[in-house]
């Protein structure tokens, strides 16, 4: 019930949800979670074989300025930055009994809560909603096709790519963006190189420590 903290499936531990709040993408499903002593929780647990996992949430303040902390492994608490914008909070670890667990430090104070997501491997993959019991998710991938490909001018445009680099390709490169061939204007050939090809000629761009990358053609 990745969007419904109302929900039974979410134990709530000195917290009230109220529901029809507008969420990230600009619906109705988020929720208000105020808490009714120090210390207030909501959470889902799962018990699973030991593995990384992480759990994913978008939170934004609503009144109140304690801290708000997250937890993944039922024992350690995580304090994030909460501001009165959504913002998608991620917390990994390497555990048998896992939670997707907000805990509200200070008594009377309220955030907006959506879209949670637990999932196996060390980082967070885009949202997809759940509901009841687990779903897979193909790859992401975005394509022009049809009257979309049709209005696409193919003979002049730019395409800008920002992303986390996680882990380096096991053969050869990775495309970001890719053409009919074995052509790739955009790609990921190392954990420290990406590049773009102007259909004659590469150009490598650097990938910093913290794997955070920016690249793109025209």
């Amino acid at each position: 019930y990745s969007q419904d903290f109302s929900n039974a499936a979410w134990t709530k531990d000195n917290t009230s949800v109220a529901t029809g709040v507008s969420d990230p993408a600009g619906t109705l499903n988020a929720q208000t979670i105020t808490a009714n002593a120090a210390n207030a929780r909501i959470y889902q647990g799962w018990t699973l074989a030991s593995a990384s996992y992480t759990s994913s949430v978008f939170i934004k303040r609503r009144t109140g300025t304690g801290s708000i902390q997250l937890n993944t492994d039922g024992t350690n608490y995580t304090t994030v930055s909460v501001t009165n914008s959504w913002q998608r909070f991620t917390l990994s670890a390497t555990a048998t009994n896992t939670f997707v667990m907000i805990r509200i430090v200070t008594s009377g104070d309220q955030i907006d809560v959506a879209f949670a997501q637990h999932e196996n491997g060390s980082f967070a993959t885009s949202y997809i909603p759940a509901a009841a019991s687990s779903v897979t998710r193909a790859a992401d991938v975005v394509q022009f096709t049809g009257a979309a490909l049709t209005a696409f001018n193919g003979a002049a445009g730019s395409a800008i790519v920002e992303g986390t680099f996680f882990s380096a390709p096991s053969v050869g490169s990775t495309r970001i963006i890719g053409m009919t061939g074995s052509r790739a204007p955009l790609y990921v050939q190392s954990d420290t190189i990406a590049g773009t090809w102007n259909g004659s000629t590469n150009i490598g761009v650097v990938i910093g420590s913290s794997g955070k990358f920016s690249t793109g053609i025209s």
